[in-house]
């Protein structure tokens, strides 16, 4: 129990790495912020800074995830302490002790985890989230997509009711942080 615990709160700890404040603050020279949404990821990154910066971002976000979900599945082995790690790790993305609470919005952070957890759900999601974000000229469109999809494809892949759970806990998190996106949203729908 405690390696979980201790690997629970390593989790948290790498998905609390605000990547795109230090991208931008020590390699831009700028506190994004203060800049564009005053988000963190990837898309804000892209908005204010550039492609370059904001894929890095995106790369980095992804990647650390990933990884820290293989290592769980490595070292971990029980379904739900799989999911604990995860979920921690989102945590940690949206509420980074790092910067007082404030956070990311934990889309890059739960593409990684999808990705380890399953590619063929990921890719679901990459999907759904390319084509809304299209359709609609959103990301957060896509991202909210993704979201919705991403519990019950991985539900239907792994049959396990923990993934499921981890699936809905992940997706209401993430749409839980998109609130101030789908207000803005639903106030330009009621103007046209």
């Amino acid at each position: 129990m405690g390696i979980i615990l201790a690997y629970g709160l390593f989790s948290y700890l790498v998905g609390a790495i605000p990547t795109g404040y230090l991208i931008s603050k020590y390699v831009a020279h700028v506190n994004i912020q203060n800049h564009g949404s005053g988000n963190m990821g990837a898309t804000n990154m892209t908005r204010v800074l550039g492609k370059k910066y904001g894929f890095l971002t995106l790369a980095i976000d992804v990647s650390k995830s990933y990884g820290v979900v293989k290592g769980a599945q490595h070292f971990l082995f029980l379904d739900w302490a799989i999911c604990f790690s995860a979920a921690a790790l989102l945590l940690g993305n949206c509420y980074s002790v790092f910067l007082k609470g404030r956070g990311g919005k934990g889309v890059a952070t739960t593409f990684g985890i999808y990705g380890a957890l399953s590619p063929f759900v990921c890719f679901i999601g990459v999907g759904v989230y390319g084509i809304l974000a299209w359709m609609i000229k959103l990301s957060a469109a896509g991202s909210l997509g993704a979201a919705v999809i991403f519990p019950v494809a991985l539900y239907m892949e792994q049959q396990k009711i923990m993934y499921g759970v981890l699936g809905f806990i992940l997706s209401s998190i993430v749409i839980y942080r998109h609130k101030k996106n789908i207000h803005d949203f639903m106030i330009k729908a009621k103007c046209i």
